[in-house]
């Protein structure tokens, strides 16, 4: 049984390595330069784990949610879309 307590121990870091990464993923901070890829990474699994990567239907509630958070990542691209071309005119 010894020989299995590394293995053990290795899974539980990965685990927990995919815990925090899923933290940060979530994670919004204020002024964040990837809090649009964030927004949108955040929508791409959640309606994967919400569907059953598909095999299920969506909750009309949850595709209300989703659909405000997109609405709010397209303002944030519009609003660099912009402020990208006020730069390049510079």
């Amino acid at each position: 049984m010894a020989e299995n307590e590394p293995r053990q121990k290795e899974f539980i870091r990965e685990i927990d390595l995919e815990k925090e990464m899923l933290e940060e993923a979530f994670q919004s901070m204020p002024g964040d330069r990837l809090d649009l890829e964030k927004k949108i990474l955040c929508i791409a699994f959640l309606l994967e784990a919400c569907t059953g990567e598909g095999n299920e239907p969506l909750d009309g509630a949850a595709a209300c949610g989703f659909a405000e958070v997109l609405r709010g990542a397209a303002k944030d691209a519009a609003r660099l879309r912009q402020e990208l071309r006020r730069l390049q005119a510079e």
